[in-house]
């Protein structure tokens, strides 16, 4: 099967969505897949060099990557920038229904984007192409919009990142269950094989704490209400250090600025981290791992967190918020469930956590033991039977 993934994510630097983007496509790549992956070219001073994606960002097996010229630029707004993205990924897909010519049904397009996926599902229904390529959507929630709803049901299948979208795509939607899969939010078969211990991803990062540790990783912007609560948090647990990833100089100034006004003296930040790598030892470095969704940042009843499944490796305790997205991963056996925005629950499940750690290592080794099998190899395996059989 030759499979064409559209990207909406430069890959010129590397974020949570675009990470997840290349770890599908080797995953389809391990499978034995021809795989090519378009993304739109984001100018930016402090872009990593492309000959140096696959070690950012971890890749062992190669595929091809495919750049699109755009004039881009870190920044700019969503309305300009669409309209550029949908012509190129349309010449893109004539491009492929050119050179594929007479072997449509080996060829599979695959994107997280509607808008991306339109001029593919518009040109099959001009061109009157029955038998391919077909189009699949890798839905990571749902959109009730109108042209949301026509490529979820002018699609050939949708991909969705956990069941919570399935069955509501197929009860509000009318999506039949033969036309959906869920692919999770999978590790990579090379994350099994790194495993690092606390103790060695403190020294690796020089990391020096004198008490118990809570890390949240991800992405750390301005007006962020899981940030606010988790701040709220370490303001009313001092005996307790937290750390968060991410963030553009002028977030961590923000928040540090908030810090300062509100004596908060147990919080630290990295920044932005541009290799991969480091997130995940500060993932390893943790006592506890928190994540911490609030519906005022995200559509919480379809979306699955990127970083929970990397949570689930490290044998450290995590404290999420309980939503249906996380339950196919994620339960009370190897988890710590939060009733969503209340600090003082989220306060509660990070005392559990942390001094009842006899249960937390029983919940963290039951984690690993869940996530073992939720590999991009393993799923994207299963993924390729379902678009087989569409």
């Amino acid at each position: 099967m030759k499979i064409y993934f559209f990207s909406p994510y430069d890959l010129l630097r590397a974020k949570t969505n675009s990470i997840a983007d290349i770890h599908l496509c080797e995953g389809f790549a391990q499978n034995g897949c021809e795989v090519e992956m378009i993304v739109p070219y984001v100018h930016r001073k402090d872009n990593i060099r492309r000959k140096d994606i696959g070690q950012v960002y971890g890749v062992h097996t190669p595929f091809r990557i495919s750049i699109l010229p755009t004039p881009f630029r870190d920044g700019m707004s969503k309305w300009l920038t669409l309209p550029v993205m949908v012509i190129a990924f349309a010449m893109t897909t004539l491009r492929i229904l050119f050179t594929n010519i007479g072997r449509y049904r080996e060829v599979t397009i695959i994107s997280r984007s509607v808008d991306l996926l339109l001029p593919s599902i518009l040109l099959k229904r001009l061109l009157r192409l029955r038998r391919g390529p077909k189009v699949i959507c890798w839905a990571h929630e749902i959109i009730f919009k109108r042209r949301y709803l026509w490529v979820y049901r002018n699609s050939d299948g949708v991909i969705a990142t956990n069941s919570a979208i399935t069955a509501d795509l197929e009860r509000i939607a009318g999506i039949p269950a033969a036309a959906l899969a869920v692919s999770l939010n999978p590790i990579t078969e090379q994350h099994l094989e790194e495993q690092w211990t606390r103790e060695s991803a403190r020294e690796k990062l020089g990391l020096v704490v004198d008490k118990p540790l809570v890390v949240y990783t991800g992405k750390l912007y301005v007006g962020q209400r899981e940030a606010e609560y988790l701040l709220e948090a370490a303001r009313q647990l001092p005996q307790y250090h937290f750390l968060f990833t991410g963030g553009k100089p002028n977030v961590i100034s923000h928040y540090a600025r908030q810090c300062a006004e509100r004596d908060i003296a147990n919080v630290s930040f990295t920044g932005f981290l541009y290799r991969y790598h480091d997130v995940r030892l500060y993932q390893y470095a943790a006592d506890a791992l928190v994540s911490y969704y609030s519906r005022h940042d995200h559509l919480v009843t379809y979306n699955l967190p990127n970083k929970i499944c990397e949570y689930m490796l490290t044998r450290n305790p995590i404290i999420t918020s309980d939503y249906p997205a996380i339950k196919d991963v994620l339960n009370r056996d190897n988890a710590i469930l939060v009733e969503p925005e209340n600090v003082a629950a989220l306060c509660e499940a990070l005392r559990r956590a942390l001094e009842n750690t006899a249960q937390s290592a029983k919940l963290a080794q039951r984690s690993f033991d869940d996530v073992k099998e939720m590999t991009f190899l393993k799923r994207t395996k299963s993924l390729l039977d379902f678009i087989n059989g569409l």
